[in-house]
């Protein structure tokens, strides 16, 4: 009984380092099987997420446009000016993109296409054109102040022809960054496979 006792705390240390050994290792492949389901898109991936300043926002009915309604969404993002062509060719780009996803009627119907226009308002023609996209394109606009808080944030001067486009997940952050140079196919893919991440 005297020698059990002699190797009682000897005992116990085993069982906390077993215990302490084991969790690390649990961590471990967790957070290696956590980064291997994450899809692997051609887009360039931004880590940590960006949050968006949303405040002073506004969409085509003037409504707030805020975090919430990104949520529960998967969106793509993007920043022109509509009274410049190079606002013109970068909805024209959204379009071709959301046609790519003719084979996945779902993601067709639920993905969100957000054009942030830098004029200071969404005119009543872009807001007709807009409409006639379906409810899945929305024009947001705001205060100069708002805007240049936006392009600040996501590094965009918004006036060029090809601008960068933006994905956003369920909880509204910006994710990645599709580059001027990626081809629409590329960006439809990305898209397809980003939505499968969250099946």
């Amino acid at each position: 009984m005297r020698k059990l006792r002699r190797q009682g705390p000897l005992h116990r240390l085993l069982l906390i380092v077993a215990a302490v050994s084991l969790f690390m290792i649990g961590y471990y492949w967790g957070n290696q099987y956590k980064q291997s389901a994450r899809p692997k898109l051609s887009a360039v991936m931004l880590r940590p997420p960006v949050v968006l300043p949303l405040e002073g926002l506004t969409d085509a009915r003037h409504r707030p446009f805020d975090a919430a309604r990104l949520k529960g969404h998967i969106s793509l993002i993007a920043v022109g000016d509509s009274n410049r062509q190079g606002g013109r060719t970068l909805l024209t780009r959204l379009v071709r993109i959301r046609n790519r996803l003719v084979d996945r009627p779902r993601l067709q119907k639920s993905i969100l296409i957000v054009f942030i226009d830098t004029t200071g308002g969404v005119s009543a023609p872009m807001a007709d054109q807009l409409a006639a996209y379906g409810s899945g394109f929305l024009g947001v606009s705001g205060d100069p102040d708002a805007l240049i808080h936006i392009r600040k944030t996501l590094g965009t001067d918004g006036d060029k022809g090809a601008s960068s486009l933006f994905l956003a997940d369920p909880e509204g952050r910006i994710v990645a960054l599709f580059p001027a140079s990626q081809a629409v196919d590329a960006i439809a893919a990305d898209l397809k496979a980003y939505a499968d991440a969250y099946r």
